[in-house]
């Protein structure tokens, strides 16, 4: 027995054994229709009993089950003899898998995670087809019975085509003149059915420019016998409200076989086609948002690049990203991070690490990624988003080393001062002992050079001091010549035998203001 969707809300049996994933589930059908109603069972025996009891639109079935599948539930559901549409969702479905689910006979597959946001969709487009195949069956059938009764197919295809939402046509094959047209087209067309009997053409009018030249050619290859198939096309009604319509039409042939007329079925799609362009839209404000994201991101499958927005060409110095696409990503890795990329490929590496990139002009660059493993379409692929760390890390690198300096600089000041105090304690012992010697003393002469080697040796601290910040600079004006001759004292007894200094004084005083310490 064929089971159609009832109408006003949506009546959906769910098969699912997991609490968690039939919550997911639900929420997903009743987000997208509040008033929908989902009943859920786990065993066989309970799938038999609920079907016995109620009528529903449309079955989703885990392909897992305990102790039974999916595919089971559908051979269930046919052997019943219901032609419900089965949907299986699962979460480990290949596309292997998933073709032959649908080459069994089930409706569609999704799988669970983020593709649960086109169940309802799925459920709605499934129930669609469902109805239009039932229509059509039915309808073929009137056409067939015409050779045997047309008089009785006539009354019988009246009757059914008078209380269906689908609209449903016979027109002359040779003069295009509609013959019959069921009360659905003053629905979706907008217009009387009296006015297209009285004006054959008219409901070309209704009909945009470029789809009608798609129609009348679609209706050409009819005329000739042939079965082209569904073709979808846009109606605008009068009050400028756009429908869009699925048209699956055949041709009708005499007994010595001529095409003489044309019948078929239209099916008022637009708020799946209104859907689908919604997720078209979603899609694309996705693909704005990566675009103006100042980091590069890239989706990689099996290793190769599949996709990638404008900030990853960027950063490696490409001017379109269609260069870098088809090509293995380790090309954009430096060799000494080749082997790290390939792991967190292969093995799935989540989370963040830092590579070494190599630009288009072979430059490096130091990247940090962070990885994340999907399932889009079936396919499991890499979505990663790098970030250039280069210049960060040398303002790093910058910072550390002034830390050192600033260390340096603390050590040499504390050095300084323990050394001045050390100087003070010289100087003055030597002011004691040169007091108690006579002028004449060769030894007043030693304690002088003790006494002006430790003052030089003072000046160095200063310079210490300053360099390490801790000494004011007290500029005063001194003779270079005077300051040269003192550190050239100084500097003669530590250089080596084996260097010459040399001295160039000017003939008169040299004044300039300066900190002598410095």
């Amino acid at each position: 027995m064929a089971r159609t969707a009832t109408p006003g809300s949506l009546h959906v049996l769910l098969i699912e054994d997991d609490e968690a994933d039939a919550e997911l589930i639900t929420h997903a059908i009743t987000q997208a229709d509040p008033e929908a109603r989902v009943d859920r069972v786990t065993t066989r025996k309970q799938f038999v009993k609920v079907l016995a009891e109620h009528q529903f639109d449309v079955v989703l079935a885990d392909y897992d089950l305990r102790n039974w599948t999916g595919m089971e539930a559908l051979q269930e559901l046919r052997r019943l003899g219901f032609d419900t549409p089965l949907i299986v969702v699962s979460g480990t479905l290949g596309d292997e898998r998933a073709v032959e689910c649908v080459k069994a006979g089930a409706a569609d597959y999704v799988l669970k995670g983020t593709s649960l946001a086109r169940l309802p969709i799925a459920a709605r487009r499934a129930i669609e087809e469902q109805r239009h195949r039932a229509d059509s069956r039915r309808a073929q059938d009137e056409i067939e019975k015409a050779h045997v009764d047309m008089r009785e197919r006539e009354e019988r295809f009246s009757r059914l085509a008078d209380n269906i939402d689908e609209l449903f046509f016979v027109m002359d094959a040779r003069h295009r003149k509609t013959l019959y047209i069921n009360p659905a087209y003053e629905r979706i067309w907008g217009r009387t059915c009296q006015s297209l009997y009285d004006d054959p053409q008219s409901f070309l009018d209704a009909v945009p420019v470029d789809d009608r030249v798609r129609l009348m050619d679609y209706m050409g290859h009819i005329e000739l016998g042939e079965q082209p198939g569904k073709m979808e096309y846009r109606v605008v009604q009068p009050n400028g409200s756009v429908r869009w319509l699925l048209a699956h039409a055949v041709p009708i042939r005499d007994d010595a076989g001529h095409v003489y007329q044309i019948a078929g079925v239209a099916l008022d799609i637009t708020e799946s086609r209104e859907a689908q362009l919604a997720l078209e839209e979603s899609g694309e404000r996705f693909r704005k948002l990566t675009e103006a994201t100042f980091d590069a991101i890239s989706i990689v499958r099996d290793g190769i690049l599949q996709e990638a927005n404008s900030g990853y060409a960027a950063m490696f110095g490409y001017a379109r990203v269609e260069e870098m696409i088809g090509h293995p990503v380790t090309d954009f890795v430096a060799e000494e991070s080749r082997a790290e990329v390939e792991r967190h490929l292969a093995d799935n590496v989540e989370g963040r690490y830092e590579l070494v990139g190599c630009r288009k002009d072979k430059k490096k660059i130091l990247l940090e990624a962070t990885g994340r493993t999907h399932t889009i379409a079936g396919k499991t692929v890499r979505i990663t988003a790098l970030r250039d760390m280069t210049e960060k890390r040398s303002l790093e690198e910058q910072f550390r080393q002034a830390q050192k300096m600033e260390a340096v600089g603390r050590l040499a000041g504390g050095v300084a001062h323990d050394f001045n105090n050390l100087l003070t304690v010289i100087m003055s012992y030597t002011g004691l002992l040169a007091e108690g010697l006579s002028p004449n003393d060769q030894r007043a002469d030693d304690l002088e050079e003790i006494h002006k080697a430790a003052v030089t040796a003072s000046s160095l601290t200063r310079q210490l001091l300053a360099f390490s910040r801790q000494q004011v600079i007290e500029p005063r004006l001194v003779d270079l010549n005077e300051i040269l001759s003192i550190s050239e004292k100084m500097l003669g007894r530590l250089i080596g035998e084996d260097i010459d200094l040399v001295t160039v004084l000017t003939s008169g005083p040299v004044a300039v203001m300066i900190d002598p310490g410095q």
